[in-house]
């Protein structure tokens, strides 16, 4: 895509689409097709890095489920979270997307799909708040003998019966 004359990065999963995006003085604003918020993105003046979030395609993938495979952070997904994305139905496959990215945006990406993983192999689809929760022990890099109760004594919370 452009922007403002200079070659942008959207990705394969924005091909064929257009995309409307506000240049601000500092910053980029890139919207969905639909208003929702995309990304915001610094601005940079003449030749500058693509910048790029993992997270910021998340709107995408929840509008179109089935497109995480043509998404550009596909390669930066593990496989256990992905495979398990494209194995959910229409209305799972958009919701675990959404969850992954609102969680994501506070304990880190790495954690969130991390802990969506671990869901996952519960046999369940991640929601908000057991997502959350792990993610966040995850990012906080729970240590063995530490001071405090074993938050791993909840962790069978996560299996299929829970709920």
């Amino acid at each position: 895509m452009r922007a403002d004359g200079n070659p942008c990065r959207a990705g394969p999963a924005w091909h064929g689409r257009e995309l409307l995006v506000g240049v601000r003085a500092r910053t980029v604003e890139v919207p969905a097709d639909r208003g929702r918020h995309v990304a915001t993105l610094a601005r940079s003046f003449g030749e500058g890095e693509t910048a790029g979030s993992p997270v910021s395609p998340t709107p995408a993938l929840v509008a179109r489920p089935r497109a995480l495979g043509e998404s550009t952070i596909r390669r930066d997904v593990p496989d256990g979270p992905a495979g398990a994305i494209d194995r959910c139905g229409k209305a799972d496959g958009g919701r675990a997307p959404r969850v992954l990215g609102r969680v994501a945006g506070v304990a880190g990406f790495g954690a969130a799909c991390e802990a969506g993983e671990r869901v996952f192999a519960g046999g369940r689809v991640p929601d908000e708040a057991s997502c959350d929760i792990l993610a966040r022990r995850i990012a906080a890099g729970g240590k063995e003998g530490a001071a405090g109760p074993d938050p791993s004594a909840c962790d069978g919370f996560l299996g299929r019966g829970a709920a």
